[in-house]
């Protein structure tokens, strides 16, 4: 017994038919991928962007990061290099600095010749006390930590420090600190112990 199968509809022409292709990230390693993971670690860029920007896949960046050391240690010499050019922009900024700038004046004198004079100038840069209490938190945390007692008050914890190495504006910042500090406790207006 032959059997026949009857199509239903009408017949399709190969050329009608279209390929669909899923986009899949490609996981072709090239030689210079260290190099761009490492400027990315620098740039601060987040193991997704990194995977975006090589072209790959999320979880093969994080394979590669696993499996090949010299993408695990271009990321991690990266990242060392970002976090230790912040700190140092924080020392910089909390301790004050100074640079030099060129600056031309132009001008006319008093019979219409123009002039011009470019000088050489020294600017300061003043220490951030904000940049210098967060360095300060972050290094020496026993004691630098701010400190909160459970029933929601402040706790002051008071520690020997020598106030000559501050210059005249932190000291009256810390002195108002203080002030503002026993103010809250009622220290200050005699109600509190």
């Amino acid at each position: 017994m032959v059997r026949t199968t009857e199509r239903r509809g009408p017949r399709r022409d190969l050329s009608e038919v279209k390929v669909v292709q899923f986009s899949r990230s490609p996981t072709k390693y090239t030689e210079s991928m260290p190099q761009q993971i490492f400027t990315m670690a620098c740039l601060g860029l987040t193991i997704q962007q990194m995977a975006d920007s090589v072209g790959v896949g999320l979880s093969t960046l994080e394979e590669w990061l696993t499996k090949r050391p010299e993408i695990r240690r271009a990321y991690d010499e990266g990242r060392w290099e970002a976090d230790f050019g912040m700190e140092l922009a924080l020392r910089r900024k909390a301790m004050g600095y100074e640079y030099e700038r060129t600056k031309t004046y132009t001008g006319v004198d008093s019979i219409g010749r123009p002039w011009s004079r470019t000088v050489i100038e020294t600017v300061r840069v003043e220490p951030d006390t904000t940049a210098l209490i967060f360095w300060h938190k972050n290094r020496n945390p026993e004691r630098w930590k701010d400190s909160y007692n459970h029933q929601g008050g402040t706790n002051i914890q008071v520690n020997n420090i020598n106030m000559d190495m501050f210059s005249e504006e932190e000291k009256k910042l810390a002195r108002s600190m203080a002030i503002k500090q026993l103010e809250g406790m009622n220290v200050i207006a005699g109600t509190g112990s």
